[in-house]
């Protein structure tokens, strides 16, 4: 298990997935872009609908519905109360986040 405060794991935690800005030549070849799940090699969608977890009762409602299967539920589990995302970052990982998936933030319309 990796054990390190969230500064030192944005800062130098996963430098062997970090080899390159997100956005760059790499992007096609590294397992933590969420971009390669749903899109070729040209960065064309090849799916027909992305939900967020920010949305994840709606979108779920969505997909029962397309699906024919209505009152699908994903129980939570694991429940815990913590800090806002936004308190856990500084000016200086806030900045290396931003450069680093600067693709995913744009696509998915993410804000700090």
């Amino acid at each position: 298990m990796y054990n390190c405060t969230f500064e030192a794991w944005v800062k130098d935690g996963l430098k062997t997935h970090w080899k390159k800005d997100w956005c760059g030549e790499e992007v096609a070849n590294d397992p933590l872009n969420q971009l390669l799940y749903f899109q070729d090699l040209a960065g064309k969608d090849i799916v027909d609908f992305i939900g967020a977890y920010e949305n994840l009762e709606d979108d779920l409602a969505y997909i029962s519905g397309v699906l024919g299967r209505d009152g699908i539920t994903i129980p939570h589990l694991n429940k815990c109360d913590h800090k806002h995302y936004r308190e856990f970052y500084t000016d200086e990982t806030e900045n290396i986040v931003r450069k680093r998936y600067a693709c995913i933030i744009e696509r998915f319309g993410y804000e700090f």
